[in-house]
């Protein structure tokens, strides 16, 4: 395993204090690097606290560090330290960075089953065998087939993040879901209140959670974003609303994609119940506790629905009245 994050040792060689590393030559073993920092005396010397910014200069100069040129340079480098740098590039790329939701799974993914099943192999064995055996390992352990498809899909997306400097592929793979056995996702199960349960639900709720969950029946919104609406974001008849935004963890962000960018027309008496619940508020989320914050989705399920009521994900269902 290749050292990462290397500052140098700093020793007397002869007249000179060296710094001393290690570098990993394409194709070779690691060998062992030593370059001058000062003379020990005379003309040029530095003191202590110099000779090691300058050591801390000549290592990260020589590129030991630069995790690129050390996934170039040697085949060393595992799953598990590419996972952490993909991660990381997927939500600081300023092309199309991730959203926190989506990186919060990820990680999920990552910390559950890929990390302990391929952390510690090199990233240049993960191939076709390797998620065969993996697939195997979920299909056992009664994952569904979506589930299976998501944490393989996490996997070629790390695979495929290793590249070179000239942007191409380190390990391109050329993935067989036939060999894999991956299953097929079909018909999903999708968790739904029946209208006489949404009723029930309306019926004992209280206050803003009542036309929250009014407002989620009579629309199709997911949480995230009914939790996201500002009073702004309502026309004047409250008869349209715009979703521009999304609630994730108590923070504001952006949709995740363009789609969910739209205007949702509103019933009339899902209008009036609106414009009366907005009163004559001007500004301000829709949906808010009593320090003006996002409401808790969390929070929400536990105080106004029993277990039972709750899908698998923990959020709302999407029913309509």
């Amino acid at each position: 395993m290749a050292r990462r994050g290397q500052v140098g040792t700093i020793a007397v060689s002869g007249r000179w204090y060296v710094v001393r590393f290690w570098k990993y030559p394409q194709g070779q073993d690691r060998i062992h690097a030593s370059e001058k920092i000062c003379p020990v005396s005379c003309e040029g010397a530095l003191s202590k606290g110099e000779r090691r910014r300058r050591a801390n200069e000549i290592v990260a100069a020589s590129g030991v560090n630069d995790y690129q040129s050390f996934v170039e340079t040697t085949n060393a480098v595992t799953f598990r330290e590419q996972m952490k740098w993909f991660l990381n590039h997927a939500m600081n790329r300023k092309r199309k960075p991730v959203k926190p939701a989506t990186l919060y799974s990820w990680q999920n993914c990552a910390n559950k089953w890929l990390n302990p099943n391929l952390g510690d192999l090199p990233l240049s064995c993960v191939n076709n065998a390797t998620l065969k055996t993996l697939v195997a390992k979920m299909h056992e352990a009664g994952l569904s087939a979506k589930s299976i498809l998501t944490y393989v899909g996490l996997v070629k997306l790390v695979v495929a993040s290793a590249l070179d400097k000239n942007g191409e592929q380190l390990f391109p793979r050329k993935w067989n879901h036939q060999f894999i056995d991956l299953p097929v996702v079909e018909s999903q199960h999708q968790p739904t209140f029946a209208p006489e349960m949404m009723t029930k639900i309306l019926w004992k709720a209280e206050g803003q959670d009542m036309v929250l969950f009014a407002l989620l029946a009579g629309t199709g919104l997911r949480a995230g974003e009914a939790l996201g609406l500002e009073v702004k974001h309502l026309s004047s008849d409250c008869q349209t609303l715009t979703v521009e935004q999304s609630c994730w963890q108590g923070d504001i962000q952006s949709p995740k994609t363009k789609n969910a960018y739209r205007q949702v027309d509103l019933s009339p008496k899902l209008a009036d119940l609106l414009k009366s619940f907005v009163a004559d508020r001007q500004s301000g989320l829709l949906f808010a506790n009593k320090s003006g914050k996002p409401l808790s989705q969390t929070n929400l399920l536990r105080r106004s629905l029993p277990p039972h009521q709750r899908n698998h994900r923990g959020h709302f269902s999407s029913t309509r009245l």
